[in-house]
């Protein structure tokens, strides 16, 4: 995806020769003339990496209403980088209005501008990346909170499915997952397809079977056993189950799963905690991936 650029400069000659830099270096471009116009085209919730602000929008004889908008901008789009295009500006100037950077109008604007647009449309990036992370990390906690305080047994029993297929589904790799899959011999709440390319995820087999129990009571050796069952009757292509409990484990059911033990499969078994440790996780390809060695190294 290229970065968005909002040019916003009533000089339309100004305007259209930024607008021609940010798209010659391969950027999505647009440009508003007016402060009104910048904030609207904000506020269609089209993000922008970089803001190239003039500082005097109408002119050298009106007021710095660029300066007027600029904390506005920073408000409203706390990810995109401000970068100032005057000739007025100071570096002083600058970070006293809380801009990004600044650039001079003049013969090495287009030299200049180029070298910084990358570099504030990576922080941007950055900062936009980190923004979705920690919204996706609370969309996922919230759904395992509110599997945790659902009374109703079916529909709590619902929500945990519903929350760790979210959590699987928000790694790369784990892109198709299906639920409640029934057949004559066996039922399973959730089939996650594997297409995971980082190596030790792409180990445990082409799909992960997966089972939510959503009990007053700890889950015990019946549902380890009933789980292993399961794994090993994939035709191979299972070497991974793990098993939510909301409850916990009764200490036989752990003994169990780590007693008979087989060189081709392993046994998760993760409790809310774990669930909640899991959905907060800045990477939670990389948590999955610690508890799988874990396990397996004990």
């Amino acid at each position: 995806m290229s970065a968005r650029v909002l040019v916003v400069d009533d000089d339309r000659l100004m305007a259209d020769e930024l607008f021609d830099i940010a798209r010659d270096v391969g950027m999505e471009v647009r440009v508003a003339h007016t402060a009104a116009a910048a904030r609207a085209v904000v506020d269609e919730d089209w993000r922008p990496h970089v803001i190239l602000l003039d500082q005097r929008l109408d002119g050298i004889a009106a007021p710095d209403t660029g300066l007027e908008l600029l904390p506005w901008l920073t408000q409203r789009q706390p990810e995109a980088r401000v970068i100032l295009v005057t000739g007025y500006a100071t570096p002083k100037a600058v970070r006293q209005h809380g801009a990004h950077d600044y650039l001079e109008k003049g013969d090495l604007l287009g030299p200049l501008l180029r070298a910084k647009l990358g570099d504030a449309a990576r922080l941007s990036g950055l900062a936009y990346g980190e923004r979705e992370r920690v919204h996706a990390a609370a969309d996922l906690l919230a759904r395992v909170d509110a599997a945790a305080v659902e009374r109703d047994p079916q529909r709590k029993g619902a929500l945990l499915e519903q929350a760790v297929r979210a959590i699987f589904q928000s790694i790369e790799g784990f892109s198709y997952v299906r639920t409640n899959v029934r057949n004559p011999l066996q039922e399973i709440d959730l089939v996650v397809r594997n297409d995971a390319t980082d190596p030790l995820l792409a180990k445990e087999g082409s799909l992960i079977i997966v089972e939510c129990k959503n009990w007053t009571s700890p889950a015990g050796v019946p549902e380890i056993t009933s789980l292993e069952k399961k794994v090993t009757t994939r035709f191979g292509r299972a070497r991974l189950g793990v098993c939510v409990s909301m409850n916990g484990y009764t200490s036989t059911a752990r003994e169990e799963a780590r007693a008979n033990r087989r060189e081709d499969i392993l046994l998760l078994l993760l409790d809310v905690d774990d669930l909640r440790s899991w959905a907060a996780a800045p990477d939670r390809a990389a948590w999955l991936k610690d508890r799988i060695t874990d396990e397996a190294a004990r």
